[in-house]
């Protein structure tokens, strides 16, 4: 009973190492998309690879644990790969996913082993984040009150420099006629002056008139 049991075991290993022998290679799956982390709504390319000398394979998309297969295609003619599109992904279509191919050879169809698991998560990547200790902290900013001398000025900072440049040359200017009035006005008083000094030395030397 104990020899059967043994034999029985032996059977099945051997059945065992048989079938994943007469497997052809596992292919080679890939994320053919450009972000590594795709969101909802976006569509995901997984490429299966199979080896060079396999073509004209037909290749099988397996998601997590299913037996039966997400999608199959066939690959081109003389090609030895596909690429899987699930579009509109949600987060239902997150998980791993393998690829197989299959040819046949001969009479029989013949399958490939299962590739290695490609993990897609959908709107759940893992990104690398600093706390804010960590984060260099950027220089208080300081403010001046004189403006810059490199920057064009605004209308509205210029607006009020000509109303004050005017008010400042209008005061110049009543300031100046002030000046020059004042000093004509003492000119012509030292002329006045001058000629009542010269009218008086002239009545002081006139000769007295005398009948003859």
């Amino acid at each position: 009973m104990f020899h059967s049991k043994m034999n029985m075991k032996i059977l099945v290993l051997l059945s065992g190492s048989l079938m994943a022998s007469s497997l052809f290679p596992a292919p080679l799956i890939l994320l053919g998309t450009v972000s590594d982390c795709p969101i909802e709504g976006e569509s995901v390319d997984i490429a299966c690879y199979a080896p060079g000398a396999f073509m004209d394979a037909w290749f099988s998309l397996f998601k997590d644990d299913q037996t039966r297969a997400v999608q199959t295609l066939p690959a081109a003619e003389t090609h030895h790969h596909v690429i899987f599109i699930l579009k509109n992904i949600t987060t239902r279509d997150k998980g791993q996913y393998r690829c197989q191919y299959g040819l046949f050879n001969r009479s029989e169809f013949k399958l490939s082993q299962f590739s290695q698991i490609l993990q897609i998560p959908v709107g759940e990547c893992a990104f690398t984040t600093s706390s804010p200790k960590d984060l260099p902290r950027s220089k208080e900013p300081t403010f001046t009150t004189s403006l810059p001398t490199d920057l064009p000025r605004s209308k509205d900072s210029i607006s009020w420099v000509v109303p004050t440049a005017v008010s400042v040359a209008g005061v110049l200017l009543l300031v100046l006629t002030l000046v020059v009035a004042m000093v004509a006005t003492g000119r012509l008083k030292e002329r006045r002056q001058k000629k009542r000094e010269m009218d008086s030395c002239w009545t002081e030397t006139s000769y007295p008139t005398t009948g003859v």
